[in-house]
């Protein structure tokens, strides 16, 4: 017993050190996270002046909260905004997903003969593309796209060839073919077949997808300078490259 114990000594004290070790490092890589954020608090609490002389410090040398009375007097253009990007990211979003996990789902159907040539199609277009000149006569003169939350959705970000691409190649890696035949012998439907089988197997490339797609049309402010020239319409990204979405303190301080 004491053999045994003087044994399992060494590996504790392995385990320990690299626990310390590993939690040392998670929590540099956390610090380094939070850093950023508590600098933009800073800047937030700092005056104009005291930034241009000492530039971006983690402790404001004169604190101010014009830049909050500015948010204050703007709050009904700023909620509007945000509430229209949160609606266009959500139904984005789950436009894109459906859409590309529909477009998916016939590529890797083995039974399905016209398959290599819809995916060269897909594939096609990340080689080549008509270009912003073509792409915006077509949405906003074919379309009529123009001043409406489409425009805001449809261009760019409902669905891309690569997403369509990955989610084809999940499909095949990680779904059985088999399965798919025994439901079909059961009399199954494509569309049973893809919402009872296909859907709930793909959670994890569906989710990847969906990330990414979030994270585009969230930070999406390319469409509303090409397609929305009403205010109305403005999500956070395209009101604060505007002249009135930009902070200026002298407006505060009239």
């Amino acid at each position: 017993m004491r053999k045994e114990k003087k044994s399992l000594a060494p590996k504790i004290r392995d385990e320990r050190t690299f626990h310390y070790f590993a939690l040392t490092v998670l929590i540099l890589l956390a610090l380094y996270c939070i850093f950023p954020f508590i600098l933009m608090l800073s800047v937030s609490l700092s005056t104009e002046t005291s930034l241009g002389q000492l530039g971006y410090r983690f402790w404001p040398k004169e604190i101010s909260f014009a830049a909050y009375d500015y948010l204050w007097a703007k709050r009904a253009t700023i909620g509007r905004c945000y509430m229209l990007t949160i609606v266009t990211t959500v139904a984005g979003t789950l436009g894109n997903l459906v859409l590309t996990s529909l477009f998916a789902y016939p590529l890797s159907r083995k039974d399905f003969k016209q398959r290599n040539i819809f995916a060269f199609i897909v594939f096609f277009t990340v080689m080549f593309n008509g270009g912003l000149t073509a792409t915006y006569i077509v949405w906003s003169t074919f379309f009529h796209i123009k001043n409406t939350i489409w425009a805001l959705i449809l261009p760019g970000g409902l669905m891309g060839a690569m997403n369509v691409l990955m989610v084809r190649n999940y499909y095949n890696a990680n779904i059985p073919y088999s399965i798919i035949e025994a439901a079909g012998m059961d009399g199954a439907s494509d569309l049973r077949i893809y919402t009872s089988i296909i859907v709930p197997l793909s959670k994890p490339v569906l989710a990847t997808i969906g990330l990414f797609a979030a994270i585009g049309y969230w930070n999406n402010w390319t469409n509303g300078l090409y397609y929305i020239s009403d205010s109305n319409l403005y999500t956070i990204q395209v009101y604060l490259k505007t002249p009135d979405g930009q902070y200026r303190l002298s407006e505060v301080q009239q």
